[in-house]
């Protein structure tokens, strides 16, 4: 008889040992594969069945060659075998980005790691690989890729210099606008303070406007546009229109901002020369949007109805109508809006104007419409209408103004079917016998009747 009680407890912690191993390689989520110095499947993990769709029985037994894709399966038995002789590892004991195949033929990108593992007796060479599959991460690499490169193509081909800048204002990346625009080789660009480029009175204090920024989040310029002097490698300076924006950066450890501009030195130029001949108009203008808000005035607005220039902007137009047509009038635009009927857009009418005193007077109305994309303005001439004078509308549309006396008979035709007239006391009569149409009718509040 022999004692084997400790032969049998030498087993069973083996047996333990063993069970707590299959565990944990089968709660590993990645495939794992034990091959031997021949390539034949020893041991796989749950893993490996369900990323390659065969079951362990079809597994054990095979060549390691048929999981692997892209090629490389009737290679795999000579780099095991070169190894095997020469010692060289080229995938042994590192990772490695290859091809697999699935059951169905399939193949997906992995990370291969293969190492081998030394046994007790090193009778037989074993090798361990755990392959974690890259495929999703791969697709993901490639849309960042296409799309840094869409990015990289429309800076590129942007006709408006562009500039990136880092949080100390020192230029990162430049398009070849910016250097066709400013004059400088995109080198001597790079690495430079971006106030190189900004106009001699806001360039000294450039970083102070950044550090600003950085320091209390208050949005100056930041996601907005606005106009400034820059300036070329010659020291000409130009207007410009400069949009910046910070980019968010996926690790968040650096602040870049990303700057656009735009040459608007000629744009400013035309600019200059309407309002000039806008403001030199003897009579007033003014320009408002669909709701009636008055957008701007010329200079002859602000003398004849005694508003200041920001006295009218952003209020409603209807601050200088007269008579009782003020009240009325949103509904007028309104209505013309919806239907298109016109009486006044694209013609002239005779009417009441207010000053802020509260005085009225006459005034001769023009107003056209400007459409600009899909957006609605309306332009209005406003010409002062004088007591004793009459306004002429010939057939051709030609206006004049002549004197009146009381006793005078007057009759002008319009289209040659009505006639208007001022006459000493400012009052609008018109020939019955046409079809033209008082606009201070019987039903004054009635927006049909305005836009008749």
């Amino acid at each position: 008889i022999r004692d084997i009680t400790e032969r049998k407890k030498h087993q069973n912690t083996i047996e333990k040992r063993e069970r707590l191993v299959t565990g944990i390689i089968n709660a590993a989520t990645d495939p794992m594969f034990q091959i031997d110095e021949k390539g034949k499947i020893q041991t796989v993990n749950e893993a490996a069945s369900t990323a390659f769709g065969y079951t362990e029985g079809e597994f054990v037994g095979q060549n390691i060659r048929m999981i692997v894709g892209g090629g490389h399966a009737k290679h795999h038995d000579d780099y095991l075998r070169r190894f095997m002789e020469t010692g060289i590892a080229k995938v042994m004991g590192k990772e490695r980005e290859l091809l697999a195949r699935r059951k169905d033929g399939s193949e997906f990108q992995v990370m291969l790691s293969l190492r081998e593992v030394q046994t007790r007796h090193g009778s037989h060479r074993i090798f361990c690989g755990f392959i974690r599959d890259i495929s999703q991460r791969k697709e993901q690499e490639q849309t960042i890729l296409k799309r840094e490169r869409l990015t990289a193509g429309i800076i590129e081909s942007s006709i408006s210099p562009m500039f990136l800048i880092n949080s100390d204002g020192i230029i990162q990346t430049v398009n070849p606008a910016a250097s066709r625009v400013f004059g400088y080789a995109e080198k001597d660009f790079i690495g430079q303070n971006v106030s190189m480029i900004v106009g001699i009175e806001h360039a000294t204090n450039h970083d102070k406007y950044l550090k600003r920024y950085l320091a209390t989040g208050v949005k100056r310029v930041m996601g907005k546009s606005r106009r400034l002097f820059a300036r070329r490698s010659d020291g000409t300076e130009f207007l410009i229109e400069l949009s910046l924006t910070e980019i968010e950066t996926e690790d968040g450890d650096q602040r870049l901002f990303c700057g656009f501009v735009r040459d608007v030195s000629q744009e400013a130029k035309k600019e200059a020369i309407t309002t000039g001949l806008i403001d030199a108009s003897i009579d007033p203008i003014f320009q408002i949007d669909r709701k009636g808000i008055i957008m701007d005035v010329n200079k002859a607005a602000q003398e004849h109805f005694q508003y200041s220039r920001e006295e009218f902007i952003g209020s409603n137009i209807s601050m200088i109508v007269g008579n009782e047509h003020s009240a009325n009038h949103d509904a007028y635009l309104k209505r013309y809006l919806e239907t298109g009927r016109s009486g006044v857009i694209g013609k002239r009418r005779v009417l009441q104007g207010r000053r802020k005193d509260g005085t009225e007077f006459d005034i001769e109305l023009a107003v056209v419409e400007v459409k600009t994309g899909n957006e609605i303005y309306f332009c209005g001439y406003a010409r002062i209408l004088q007591y004793g004078s009459s306004v002429a509308y010939s057939s051709t549309g030609s206006v004049e103004q002549q004197s009146l006396r009381p006793d005078d008979d007057v009759n002008v035709n319009v289209n040659e079917k009505s006639s208007t007239i001022v006459d000493s006391e400012g009052v609008v009569d018109q020939d019955d016998s046409g079809s033209g149409e008082d606009m201070y009718d019987s039903d004054e509040s009635d927006p049909d009747e305005y836009f008749r």
